[in-house]
């Protein structure tokens, strides 16, 4: 009987202590008009007083990557985030794959109740306007499913970006504890849901108040990667008397038909024709992202802040080699890498 209390009281406890938590995700709200409910992301912008957010006929290149992601425990349409995650990459090429790692770094939790409304951030409206539709409490996200269900699939696609964003927002300081403001967020989802956004202006405006890695350089298209893939190039080069003769060169040497017409134009036309050492070299870019937790202090207790980071790792290797003949020279370099492909990038 004592345990049966003990454990009760620790569930008490637990339910207690999560009910008084610091919950975040400020002005993730719907708003209830006359005759329709609005994400408040659109009602704050004076756009949506006669249109309507859209989302645009575009790739499903994402699909497997959302279908594959938490998000797809709640009830929302893995095809329409996919098309506008495919829309995002003309705000940055990689963004796309940063808001995918943010949404795969939480717990997405449905509850099938009524959240409290929190303290607003901006403009006050009336209390009997609003409901809470989602809140962030550390690595977890909660949907309060009476409110979700009365969104369309649009603005259901929007509320989960709305939840992404607003967890990469910048801190910032107010004497003793930090804040992350919903104001951006809101700016943001407004701008990317209208029928032609402007990915210039939505750039810019998330390098300045987002923790995402847009300023710099882009990678080369030959050499951007998804997480937990390789992009390789392949350089084989021979010499004679400081004479370099014709690269060969293959942008992706998983592309089995590239590499091959490569190997074989180098071992049946350079090889041939020399007897010294030839060499051959390979490179190898591969692209992750790194995501870093930034524990902020609030009033009530201490937030979780996301920032991204992009790193990249280059794998090279050169020989050099006498080779027998041209079918020596091909065996010989196919073995190379393949045992080279197979090499850990330690990302």
């Amino acid at each position: 009987m004592k345990s049966i209390f003990a454990l009760l009281g620790i569930w008490i406890f637990a339910q207690s202590a999560f009910a008084h938590s610091v919950f975040v995700g400020n002005a993730c709200e719907v708003l209830k008009l006359k005759d329709t409910y609005l994400l408040r992301d659109f009602y704050e912008d004076s756009y949506y007083t006669s249109e309507a957010p859209v989302i645009a006929q575009g790739s499903l290149r994402y699909l497997p990557d959302v279908e594959a992601s938490p998000i797809i425990n709640i009830s929302i349409s893995a095809e329409l985030l996919a098309q506008k995650l495919d829309q995002l990459s003309l705000v940055h090429p990689d963004l796309p794959l940063y808001l995918l790692e943010v949404m795969k770094s939480y717990h997405w939790l449905a509850l099938n109740h009524r959240f409290g409304l929190l303290q607003e951030d901006g403009d006050s409206l009336p209390a009997e306007m609003r409901m809470t539709l989602a809140n962030r409490y550390l690595k977890t996200i909660r949907i309060s499913l009476p409110v979700w269900t009365l969104l369309d699939e649009t603005q259901k696609t929007a509320a989960v970006l709305h939840e992404v964003l607003f967890s990469v927002v910048k801190t910032e300081t107010s004497g003793e504890v930090a804040l992350q403001r919903s104001l951006a967020v809101k700016k943001v989802i407004a701008e990317i849901f209208k029928k032609d956004f402007n990915p210039a202006l939505v750039r810019d405006f998330l390098i300045k108040n987002f923790s995402l890695p847009l300023e710099g350089p882009l990678l080369k298209p030959e050499n951007r990667a998804f997480p937990d893939e390789v992009s390789f190039s392949v350089l084989l080069k021979s010499k004679k008397s400081g004479f370099e003769t014709k690269k060969y060169k293959v942008q992706d040497a998983s592309k089995e038909a590239d590499l091959t017409a490569a190997v074989v134009g180098f071992c049946g036309q350079e090889v041939s024709s020399f007897s010294q050492p030839v060499s051959y070299s390979f490179i190898a870019n591969r692209s992750a992202i790194g995501i870093s937790e930034n524990s902020y202090p609030t009033l009530g207790g201490v937030q979780i802040a996301l920032k991204l980071s992009q790193r990249s790792t280059t794998l090279s290797r050169a020989e050099a080699w006498s080779f027998k003949n041209s079918d020596d020279c091909q065996k010989t370099l196919y073995s190379e890498i393949a045992n080279w492909r197979n090499q850990p990038t330690d990302l």
